[in-house]
């Protein structure tokens, strides 16, 4: 989907620099989208954003099983896009992350 003339589009660079760090916005990336998470009050604490500030939290975020008021919560903050150039490294770093919590260990392939 195109973005439309009014939504801005960012750089992974610009995003990354909005890292919460001396006074900068909390930005983070959910599914090619930029969203500010600058002051939102998560109910597992503040930490759990900043560990995704300037980041991809797509994994993280699908993982966490969020409910419909947690989703509209985030469509609320939605500032722009990911340009389409960057779009295909936005996982960079994040499918670690995200392996690193999975739950339920998957069963080796061939395995039956």
């Amino acid at each position: 989907m195109a973005a439309s003339a009014t939504t801005k589009v960012y750089s992974l660079e610009e995003v990354a620099r909005h890292d919460g760090k001396d006074g900068r916005r909390v930005w983070i990336i959910y599914k090619d989208a930029v969203y500010d998470a600058t002051g939102y009050e998560h109910p597992g604490g503040f930490e759990l954003i900043m560990e995704f500030a300037g980041k991809d939290a797509s994994i993280a975020f699908d993982n966490a099983n969020h409910s419909s008021v947690a989703r509209r919560d985030l469509q609320e903050r939605k500032i722009g896009e990911l340009r389409m150039s960057d779009r295909s490294q936005r996982l960079r770093g994040a499918s670690s992350r995200s392996v690193k919590r999975a739950d339920t260990p998957k069963e080796p392939r061939g395995s039956t």
